[in-house]
């Protein structure tokens, strides 16, 4: 959730701070856009699957950007984005875990997909706040194992960030 006020802080303390995360969804959403089949089928539960494990890729990215300037404690906003960071190793823990039987039962049978009829459904399942838990704790983790770069060169690739992450 970002206001006029959010905004303004962020910008008042670092500037284009906001903007080069927005920003980097921007290009990034538009180079995985531009991957898919001309034909595909939106409401498909695969392609809700692929768009879901995109967020999370694209917030774990982007979460890089801003949040180790926002956890700063000379932050302005430094209460607020600690608060939104409490307990994400473990409720990241427990949705990768998730998402990982969720890939599984899908590789053994892909219409168990078909439970979950929205991008929606699979957000509210398997991850919390759009994406970014799991996709920090990811993110933070591809990159202190060295596999940013390895990933960077694949951004568009959700299933790229997924192999870095694994390695």
């Amino acid at each position: 959730i970002n206001d006029l006020l959010l905004s303004y802080k962020i910008d008042s303390y670092k500037l284009g701070l906001l903007t080069a995360h927005e920003a980097f969804h921007s290009i990034v959403s538009m180079g995985f856009q531009q991957s898919l089949k001309k034909d595909i089928d939106f409401k498909n539960s695969e392609f809700n699957l692929l768009y879901f494990l995109q967020n999370i890729s694209e917030e774990g990215i982007a979460d890089l950007i801003d949040k180790p300037f926002l956890l700063h404690k000379n932050s302005p906003l430094y209460n607020e984005t600690k608060a939104l960071v409490e307990n994400d190793e473990s409720l990241s823990i427990t949705y990768i875990n998730k998402i990982d039987s969720l890939l599984k039962s899908a590789l053994i049978n892909v219409n168990s997909l078909n439970e979950y009829k929205s991008f929606a459904q699979l957000a509210n399942i398997y991850g919390q706040n759009g994406g970014h838990i799991p996709g920090r704790f990811m993110g933070l983790r591809i990159k202190e194992g060295g596999m940013l770069e390895n990933h960077i060169s694949y951004v568009q690739n959700p299933i790229s960030f997924f192999l870095c992450y694994n390695t």
